[in-house]
């Protein structure tokens, strides 16, 4: 009995020195891992760091390649922007000339066709360089009244793209009269009906049996307003408006349309 006691001693004391290794070892393990998580944190933290900087990095690099296109840009057009300083001091003289010819061209000659047009301008030009009126090498009446961005957008809207209809659609824009077409073929009607379009358009006739009470409806909420079949006369109850006759009351101003203002 004695030697199997012994060897259970050993046995034992073999068994509690391997526990207490294995404690050890899971210690060992333990703080290991702990090191592990720690070292994992500081990882993730790094490639965060190193991600956000890359995207900085990134948009940085963006910025600078689209300040740099634009650098190419202006530098690209310095040379325009130097010809155009060269020559606003000669354009500034010829500014009045050139506007005098557009003006009369948009106030006199609207009613005519394109070679009296023509006919007229060369004439008036001719004139105004007798009496020394200092004038462009080309005056366009067309180009002074109207830009290449504003009869594209007149194109987009209806109106046909020569050059007497770009010539009416500049007069009509520019006048500060209310104007009067001669429209067979119902091009302008169709190019007003569509400029108008935002302007909440209201169209109607002269003897119309609603026409007043358009007008009164359209001049009260700022609308334009088109008068279609034009006859020879107006009626007389529609001329504070033709006349642009207009009666202020004390910080505003009314028109005055039939017994109503």
């Amino acid at each position: 009995v004695e030697p199997k006691r012994q060897a259970l001693r050993e046995a034992t004391e073999t068994l509690n020195a391997a526990n207490e290794k294995l404690a050890a070892v899971n210690a060992l393990v333990a703080e290991l891992e702990k090191k592990l998580a720690k070292l994992m944190a500081e990882f993730d933290k790094a490639m965060k760091e190193k991600n956000e900087v890359m995207a900085e990095a990134e948009k940085c690099q963006n910025k600078l390649d689209m300040a740099q296109r634009l650098v190419n840009a202006l530098s690209a057009n310095g040379i325009i922007w130097e010809q155009t300083v060269a020559c606003a001091g000669e354009e500034l003289v010829f500014i009045p000339g050139d506007t005098l010819v557009a003006c009369s061209f948009a106030s006199y000659v609207g009613v005519f066709t394109r070679h009296y047009r023509e006919a007229c301008v060369t004439n008036y030009i001719e004139y105004l360089t007798q009496k020394g009126v200092p004038l462009g090498p080309k005056p366009d009446p067309l180009s002074v009244l109207a830009t290449e961005a504003a009869m594209a957008g007149w194109a987009g809207q209806g109106l046909p793209a020569d050059r007497v209809s770009c010539e009416n659609g500049a007069i009509m824009t520019n006048s500060q009269r209310w104007c009067l077409i001669i429209d067979p073929q119902l091009q302008g009607i169709v190019w007003i009906k569509n400029k108008e379009a935002d302007n909440g358009l209201q169209v109607t006739r002269m003897g119309h049996s609603k026409m007043l009470n358009t007008f009164e409806v359209s001049l009260d909420q700022g609308k334009s307003v088109l008068v279609e079949n034009m006859g020879e006369t107006i009626e007389a109850v529609l001329m504070p408006v033709v006349s642009r006759n207009t009666i202020k009351r004390g910080n505003k101003r009314v028109v005055k349309l039939g017994d109503k203002e």
